[in-house]
């Protein structure tokens, strides 16, 4: 399964107060949970061009879990 695939499950709720920024980037409207395997849940956001992003915080823990290689 794809990472896309697993994204596309997650519920994603809205984020209250979103705000688009002055300089027309992309901004969050939406954030959800993945979990990849128990005990690590990913925070997810959903852009407002629709793409999904993972919290660099997140990532970082799921990169070291996988080079522990538990």
């Amino acid at each position: 399964m794809s990472i896309e695939n697993l994204i596309d499950a997650v519920e994603f709720t809205p984020i209250q107060n979103a705000q688009a920024s002055d300089d027309g980037l992309p901004h969050a409207t939406h954030q959800g949970v993945l979990q990849l395997v128990p005990g690590l849940d990913l925070k997810v956001y959903r852009l407002s061009d629709g793409k999904a992003v993972i919290d660099a915080a997140g990532m970082a823990r799921f990169l070291q879990w996988l080079e522990e290689g538990v």
